[in-house]
Order: C-alpha cells, then sequence, then structure tokens
C-alpha cells in the first residue's frame, strides 16, 4: 500500500505523562524531548515551534533547540521517509537531526526521545544536517514516532524578519 501524506503527522514533545501521547503541549517553546504529546505542529513551518528573534538574541547570537515527533499513524503499513528541512536562509539557519532513541510505539510508557533542560543545551549524540543538505530517510513501522531535533543558529547582528518560513517536509 502506498502510504498518503495523511498517514503522517508531526507533533510537539513533552516532559509530563507516563506515556507518550497521553497530554498535550500548549507551549512550543518547551517542546524538548521526552514523550510525543498530542499537540500537533501546526502546518510544519519552524516560526511557531521558536521565539521571534528579539535584540538581545541577536546582539550576541543564539543556538537553541527543539523536538518534535514524526508519526506513522498507519496501523498496518510500514513507511520509508524523506524528511527534508527547507531553510529559506532569511534571519536564523536551521538544522535536523534524529534522537539516537530511535523509533517506539506513538504510545509508549518509555520515554521516545531524551530531555534537554533547557532550550539552549545540545542534545546528546544527534548529528545535525542543515537545511541546504539532503533528504534524510527513515524507516517508520506502524503506529510508531521518531524524534527529530531542530537545532536554529542566530548569529551576531541577525536580523528579525516578520515571518521565518522555514519548514519541515516529510513525504514517503
Amino acid at each position: 500500500m502506498v502510504l498518503a501524506q495523511a498517514d503522517f503527522e508531526l507533533y510537539l514533545t513533552v516532559r509530563e505523562g507516563v506515556q507518550g501521547f497521553s497530554v498535550p503541549q500548549p507551549d512550543p517553546s518547551q517542546s524538548r524531548g521526552q514523550y510525543v504529546s498530542t499537540t500537533p505542529l501546526q502546518s510544519g513551518k519552524l516560526h511557531g515551534l521558536f521565539s521571534r528573534i528579539k535584540p538581545p538574541m541577536s546582539a550576541s547570537g543564539l543556538v537553541d533547540y527543539r523536538a518534535i515527533a514524526l508519526r506513522n499513524k498507519s496501523v498496518t503499513d510500514p513507511a520509508n521517509v524523506r524528511v527534508t528541512l527547507i531553510d529559506a536562509m532569511a534571519g536564523a539557519r536551521y538544522a535536523f537531526g534524529f534522537d539516537p532513541v530511535g523509533q517506539r510505539p506513538y504510545n509508549s510508557p518509555i520515554f521516545q526521545a531524551q530531555w534537554i533542560a533547557s532550550p539552549t543545551h545540545k542534545p546528546t549524540n544527534v548529528t545535525f544536517t542543515s537545511g541546504t543538505g539532503a533528504p534524510q530517510l527513515v524507516t517508520l513501522p506502524p503506529n510508531t514516532v521518531i524524534v527529530i531535533w531542530i537545532q536554529r543558529t542566530v548569529l551576531p547582528k541577525t536580523p528579525a524578519v516578520a515571518t521565518d518560513t522555514a519548514q519541515i517536509v516529510v513525504d514517503a
């Protein structure tokens, strides 16, 4: 069976709960790993995942991180998925990498990713690929998630932009 775009969804992550897909994540800035939440990432755009660039960030520069979970919602079919980051290179620069925990059932009671204590702590053992790199391929069994870490780099003196158009694209 060929899986459709509706078979995949990106979700914010959350530290609370006792298993994946059990609680919402109302604050995208707290999407820092552990479990998949019940809150979808709105439209795949990264602008809503990170705060706007403000003068203090821009003055000295900043690198921060967020975690989102990619779920194969099919109950029967595995999927070979391409994950691509499209970075329009306006404002911040973005890169992504997969959490070393790997695939887990979407509702697993065992954590689905590492947790970072603050948005500026780099997740351990994650290799980041820039937005200009080739798509990354991942195989997702039915009803599983894999956590994708997004790295945002704000270089010193980066100007603010009205809307950062970087986005994560998932297709089979």
